[in-house]
C-alpha cells in the first residue's frame, strides 16, 4: 500500500474489533457495539469506518443494519507496514 493509503492504528484496531465481534457472535457489530469495545464515542467509530471503506478494507451498506464486513485479513495489512522496522542502507 502507498504511504497515504495505510490505515491508522485506531482504524486497524477497529477492523480487528469487527473481526472478533463477527467471530464471536456470527453477525456484524453496530456502531454502538464498536464504540463500547474501543471506549470511544459513536461518531469517532463512524469516522473510522468511513476511512476503512475508502481504503477498501471493509464494506458496509448504507441503511442496512449490521452490514459491516471486512474485505481483507488484518494480519496481511499489518505485515505490509514496515515503517517501524529497522532501516537498511
Amino acid at each position: 500500500m502507498p504511504a497515504s493509503k495505510k490505515p491508522s492504528k485506531p482504524q486497524l484496531e477497529t477492523l480487528e474489533h469487527i473481526r472478533q465481534y463477527i467471530a464471536k457472535h456470527g453477525y456484524s457489530p453496530t456502531l454502538a457495539d464498536l464504540a463500547e469495545l474501543a471506549n470511544v464515542r459513536q461518531n469517532c467509530i463512524a469516522e473510522r469506518l468511513g476511512a476503512l471503506v475508502k481504503l477498501k478494507l471493509i464494506s458496509k451498506t448504507p441503511g442496512i443494519a449490521r452490514s459491516i464486513r471486512p474485505m481483507v485479513q488484518t494480519a496481511a495489512i499489518q505485515s505490509t507496514d514496515t515503517s517501524n522496522g529497522p532501516e537498511t542502507i
